[in-house]
């Protein structure tokens, strides 16, 4: 029985990329399991010299290298050379990028898992209960409460300033696609990233929320796109006061 390496390696990446696009927001160990599905698809791709280094490909690749520098030149370069940071990091850029036909439905996947997220954050933020305790807790304890320090949201993935960093860029990315592509999902996906991105109360988050929404009047003179993310600048600053 003959295999197709390129198509395996092909499938390879397309199956770590919808991983991505199901865990990115949701849980930090399954995509550590799509990276090493992925990386495994590249290894394929390079070995049958399938792999091809595009003029996008420079920037990351130059990182890469100023990250492998870093850890030659660090305190314990042994230790930091051999968690191959260098490499994992910006791993999912290689995997993603690669895949050229389908990748609308790896997008779509991203949007509706976005949302979902995004509505743990809310829960976490309003409940101060972690989703993935939910079922654990009694349903008579659930008292509502404003958001508050004490109970940062993390939503699904356990980290505020990770959750809060994913739906930072979400924001921008889907509202970007749903005024250029007409699509109400990627609209949608955007209000409720930017809403998450809000509610995890993470500063360094909030203040790129300000500068990517400042940039916005650089590239884009649709006053809808002002109107629904002016609102976000009142809301952060609203909480900024309170917190």
């Amino acid at each position: 029985m003959n295999i197709d390496t390129k198509k395996l390696s092909f499938q390879l990446l397309y199956i770590s990329s919808l991983m991505f696009a199901v865990f990115v927001a949701t849980s930090i160990a399954a995509d550590s399991l799509a990276i090493s599905i992925g990386l495994i698809g590249l290894i394929m791709l390079i070995l049958t010299k399938q792999f091809r280094f595009e003029r996008n490909d420079l920037p990351p690749a130059l990182f890469s290298i100023t990250y492998f520098w870093s850890s030659v030149f660090s305190i314990n370069p042994i230790h930091s050379l051999s968690s191959f940071h260098y490499i994992w990091h910006f791993a999912p850029y290689w995997i993603v990028s690669r895949i050229k036909n389908n990748y609308k439905t790896i997008i779509n996947v991203l949007a509706i898992f976005i949302i979902i997220s995004s509505i743990g954050v809310y829960f976490n933020a309003f409940f101060c209960i972690k989703p993935a305790n939910i079922f654990s807790v009694a349903w008579s304890s659930l008292h509502f409460s404003l958001p508050n320090k004490a109970c940062a949201p993390e939503g699904f993935s356990g980290f505020p300033s990770y959750i809060g960093a994913i739906m930072l860029v979400s924001t921008f990315f889907f509202g970007a696609l749903g005024f250029y592509n007409k699509k109400k999902v990627y609209l949608l996906a955007s209000l409720c990233a930017l809403i998450a991105t809000i509610l995890t109360q993470e500063r360094q988050d909030w203040l790129g929320l300000l500068v990517g929404i400042i940039s916005i009047a650089f590239f884009v003179k649709n006053r809808k796109i002002w109107l629904i993310y002016l609102a976000g600048i009142v809301l952060v600053v609203g909480l900024a006061q309170t917190g």
